[in-house]
């Protein structure tokens, strides 16, 4: 068996902490689920379980697994996710019809069979894991609930039919539609941010702006439940963002200077890195050697001299023709910084996209 790929839950609390790995073996892949360590196997095979608990709601979209080895082995499959006909359409000048169409199918496919709708009532099951949602009483909901049904967790395969993989967030108690939907779009939106308006988006999956705050307010809820241990006042999201860094650095205390803005980037997201000195330098080898996410474009303005360095810098005018979440400014200097600021707005680049924050040594 071949392992092709591996990852580990760290920013979670220990029960949550699993293992994904996509291995090759007698010339297929298979998708391995395991326990990063012994809290975490109850976790591990309640996944597993929950194919049972949502079968009957997802009917032939369900992939099912075997349990083999205290490990929940699923085949994996290969086809055009959803998030990548979304990112088609709303690529394409005329896109917006058929967007808003796929758009509704993601919502009916967070809802399975029609059967599973239900009027919500927040129950003691609920708070537990969201928080108090009394004011979403009476709104439609979903019986049995997978609170984690992404536009890349929905695959189209050659015929065009249907598999919706991953039951790990399945719970057997209701959620509301309208909130399920709302934390996996947004989670798109952030992962995609340049395709399309925020509140345009919103607009085609018919979602109100307004109720957009209280859905943040249950979602941030249900982060703390699964990453943060208020017993031993330890939150595994924080450590987990740093866990990788940390080896790392550990292991080459003399190459870096300058400790990388972890509250100011989040994980896995498309950035330009502007600045070639020693803090940009820093930074660019950290998320290099850690992948903590994934560099687009790195600029400045003396590109030419750090090129004769050996170093891939380019123009900052790079920066309007890729794709990015955002752009952090690698420089110790405030008004250098602010300067910067002020020219990439002047160019049309949205401040909110623009990031800094004074460089702290290690």
């Amino acid at each position: 068996m071949k392992v092709i790929y591996s990852r580990m839950a760290q920013g979670r609390k220990r029960e949550y902490q699993i293992i994904t790995k996509i291995v090759s073996a007698d010339g297929n892949k298979y998708v391995l689920k395991e326990a990063a360590c012994a809290e975490a196997k109850q976790h591990v095979e309640n996944t597993f379980h929950n194919e049972s608990v949502i079968e009957p709601v997802y009917g032939n979209y369900l992939l099912c697994g075997q349990w083999v080895e205290e490990r929940l082995v699923t085949p994996f499959i290969e086809g055009m996710t959803l998030g990548g006909r979304l990112r088609e359409q709303l690529g394409e000048q005329d896109g917006e019809e058929k967007a808003g169409a796929l758009l509704r199918q993601w919502r009916e496919l967070i809802i399975g069979d029609e059967k599973n709708i239900c009027q919500f009532v927040p129950t003691e099951e609920f708070k537990a894991v969201f928080g108090e949602a009394d004011d979403l009483t009476g709104v439609d909901a979903t019986a049995v609930s997978n609170f984690d049904c992404s536009a890349e967790n929905i695959f189209f395969l050659q015929n065009d039919e249907i598999k919706i993989i991953d039951y790990e967030w399945v719970f057997p108690f209701a959620i509301p539609v309208e909130m399920s939907f709302y934390r996996v779009l947004k989670a798109f939106f952030e992962c995609n941010q340049g395709l399309a308006d925020w509140k345009k988006l919103l607009e085609l999956a018919g979602i109100a702006e307004n109720n957009c705050a209280r859905y943040d307010r249950l979602i941030e809820f249900f982060a703390e439940y699964i990453s943060v241990d208020k017993r031993k006042n330890v939150n595994y999201a924080l450590l987990g963002r740093k866990f990788k860094a940390g080896k790392i650095l550990e292991r080459n205390k003399e190459a870096f200077l300058y400790r990388f803005p972890y509250d100011l980037v989040p994980e896995g997201r498309e950035i330009v890195l502007y600045g070639a000195g020693r803090v940009g330098e820093d930074f660019y080898k950290l998320i290099r050697m850690t992948e903590y996410c994934q560099i687009t474009a790195w600029v400045d303005k003396s590109a030419a001299l750090y090129r004769r360095q050996g170093l891939p810098v380019s123009e900052p005018g790079e920066i309007l023709h890729g794709s990015y979440n955002y752009i952090l400014i690698a420089v110790y200097q405030e008004n250098v910084a602010e300067e910067i600021k002020n020219e990439l707005t002047a160019a049309g680049v949205s401040p909110s996209k623009i990031v800094w924050e004074k460089p702290r040594l290690l």
